[in-house]
């Protein structure tokens, strides 16, 4: 009977690994989405983790039965490769649970609303959370707090996520019988003038090995948890790394296998730096008397700035140039009335994304229909609907905080997608797309585009004697020449290490070689540091040129061809110009 069972085929293992990675992928990506960006919504995420959830315990299940042998024999190696099946099937079917308790945490990924409150208030309803958590695993909660009179300017919400998840963490991977501490303490590591909160989240669990102290604060890595092993998981920590840089922060790990783990966060007392948050700012305009006073000291009191105009013209003016978040208009402005203004902002490019809140001294149905039809996000009586305008208010600020933080990120990444880090100038990708396009037109109407490729001469001696740092400081120096050197018209890109390209349309070969010596002379003549010590006592570069279509007519071609002229540059004793074929100018 034995002789008559199936033997598992490689070919199944690798259809099984393939479902797997295909689902960890479609996974990833999913979780991503959401943790970019709260425009994709945590019930989204939370119906997808569903749905892997069946065929991920089919995939589980089958790779069981078949190292278990139900399914016939396998080698050593299968059974190596079926445990490793089961180990990542496992843990990624508790990845699915976590993303399922995230999803019910609204943890306000785009809201960054930084304002002071008491440590002290915030700390306690933690604490009070953990509670039921530690009785039932057995834990012990030491929690020790900064004092009643500490007070931090911080995202309140974020500030007891960052607690909580990393005190959950602890208690997670902490053997019954043992503690779990956490202290607050007000600390100046560099003097009065850098005052910060600390807080320390210590257990005495299994610690994490130093192999995996690197990848802790990275999504979908193992580790990820007061200690090593199937289970833990890196998102919760990833988020809290996210939210503790947005503050401006530091956050840290020590720990010893078998003796625990130790998180220390440092919040800055006074809030984050200035680049990462800004005070919102209000537009007032044609309130007077009794009613701007009451109104304008709620502004204040929630922490807004507020811009005052007197007449339609004036917030027209302020509304456009000054890019308020939000605008609060009088129905009866002089000059041009508040629906007036409010059509007007909502027709500019530069304002229609402010949101408009219409104010009367008396109910006016028509009034109310208007402002609705010319684009107000609300219409209010004063000074008997104060309350409610400004939890309007509170609202569209919020929503328009949200947006500028989504472009502000989808700007940031889109310049990433096509930039090189270091030099500011196009990368790899780029280049190729921007030269298959350019020659794409030169083609097109009939016309010469020449490349330019331009290495760094003896670079490779430069990082040695100097360091990568060093080495680094002069790529980034060289690309803001480049830049400062080439035409509007022309596009430089880094091409890879110490290489450089500059696309030059609508150049021929002289205008080009021209052009190069541009480069090479820019170089030359820069006081770059520690340059005495390059061959000849000066950094240098070398160029080659190759021109479309004299010289090739595909983009991979004219780079091939520029990169023949560069290497003749380098064989002629580097620091020079040469074209591709014959000599340039000739």
């Amino acid at each position: 009977m034995a002789g008559s069972r199936k033997i598992v085929s490689a070919r199944e293992l690798d259809l099984l690994r393939r479902l797997l990675r295909e689902r960890t992928e479609e996974l990833e990506r999913a979780n991503e989405r959401l943790f970019m960006a709260n425009q994709v919504k945590s019930e989204f995420l939370s119906h997808m983790s569903r749905e892997f959830q069946r065929p991920l315990d089919h995939i589980v299940g089958f790779a069981s039965c078949l190292r278990d042998g139900a399914m016939g024999e396998i080698n050593p190696d299968q059974r190596r490769c079926l445990d490793t099946i089961i180990i990542r099937g496992i843990r990624l079917q508790r990845m699915l649970e976590r993303v399922l308790e995230l999803c019910s945490v609204d943890l306000g990924m785009t809201v960054f609303l930084p304002k002071e409150f008491a440590v002290q208030d915030a700390f306690d309803r933690v604490i009070a959370r953990l509670k039921d958590a530690a009785e039932k695993r057995g834990v012990a909660l030491d929690a020790g707090s900064a004092g009643e009179e500490s007070i931090l300017t911080a995202d309140e919400g974020k500030f007891s996520f960052i607690i909580e998840e990393l005190a959950t963490n602890a208690l997670k991977f902490s053997p019954k019988g043992s503690r779990v501490s956490i202290r607050l303490r007000d600390v100046a590591p560099g003097g009065v003038n850098e005052r910060y909160l600390e807080v320390s989240v210590s257990d005495q669990g299994r610690g994490i090995p130093e192999t995996e102290l690197g990848q802790i604060f990275k999504s979908f890595e193992m580790g990820g948890g007061m200690a090593a092993g199937p289970g833990s998981l890196g998102l919760g920590l990833a988020l809290v790394k996210h939210f503790v840089d947005l503050h401006g922060g530091r956050i840290a790990v020590q720990s010893r296998t078998g003796k625990g783990s130790t998180f220390t966060v440092l919040f800055p007392k006074g809030g984050p730096p200035v680049h990462m948050v800004r005070t919102p700012r209000v537009l007032v305009a044609g309130l007077e008397g009794e009613v701007a006073g009451p109104l304008l000291a709620g502004l204040r009191e929630e922490g807004y700035d507020t811009i005052s105009a007197s007449s339609g013209p004036d917030a027209l003016d302020k509304g456009i140039s000054m890019a308020p978040d939000l605008c609060i208009l009088s129905l009866s402005l002089p000059e041009v009335g508040g629906i007036d203004v409010c059509l007007r902002l909502k027709a500019h490019e530069r304002s229609k994304q402010i949101p408009v809140i219409i104010t009367a001294s008396y109910p006016d149905r028509s009034a109310k229909v208007g402002s609705a039809q010319a684009g107000a996000d609300g219409f209010f009586v004063l000074p008997s609907e104060m309350g409610e305008l400004l939890l309007k208010a509170r609202s569209l600020i919020t929503q328009k905080l949200n947006y500028d933080f989504l472009k502000r990120n989808y700007e940031i990444a889109a310049s990433e997608a096509f930039t090189d880090p270091l030099t500011g100038l196009f990368n790899l990708r780029q280049f190729w797309l921007s030269l298959d396009h350019e020659l794409a037109r030169a083609r097109r109407y009939r016309r010469k585009c020449s490349l330019a490729m331009i290495d760094i001469d003896f670079f490779k001696q430069y990082n040695d004697r100097h360091g990568h740092l060093r080495g680094d400081e002069v790529l980034k120096e060289v690309g803001g020449l480049f830049s400062a050197s080439i035409r509007n018209s022309d596009i430089a890109a880094r091409y890879g290490g110490e290489e450089f390209m500059v696309i030059m349309p609508e150049t021929n070969r002289d205008l080009a070689s021209i052009a190069g010596e541009k480069l090479r002379r820019a170089v030359a003549d820069h006081p770059f540091p520690l340059q005495e010590t390059q061959p000849g006592g000066t950094l240098t570069v070398s160029v080659g040129i190759a021109t479309f279509p004299d010289d090739a007519t595909t983009a991979r071609e004219l780079v091939d061809a520029a990169d023949q002229a560069l290497y003749r540059a380098k064989q002629q004793g580097r620091n020079r110009v040469e074209c591709y074929g014959d000599a340039c100018g000739e």
